[in-house]
């Protein structure tokens, strides 16, 4: 399957490195539609995300953390 018909069929994943200010927001747009991996080295960020708390002023807690 090529990545074309990968993204019609909703089958695509997305990688972000990174989930500060751009990386959170950007991954939140994306797993509206496909499965998102997101790697953040600072453990304190990954703490917050895995008990549903967002760092980022402009995303409310409920952004769905820790699934």
């Amino acid at each position: 399957m090529d990545l074309v018909q990968k993204i019609k069929k909703n089958k695509f994943k997305v990688g972000i490195i990174g989930l500060g200010y751009v990386g959170l927001p950007l991954a939140l747009a994306f797993s509206k539609k496909f499965k998102v991996l997101g790697y953040e080295p600072n453990n304190s960020i990954v703490k917050h995300l895995l008990q549903g708390k967002s760092h980022i002023m402009d995303i409310s807690d409920e952004y769905g953390g820790g699934e």
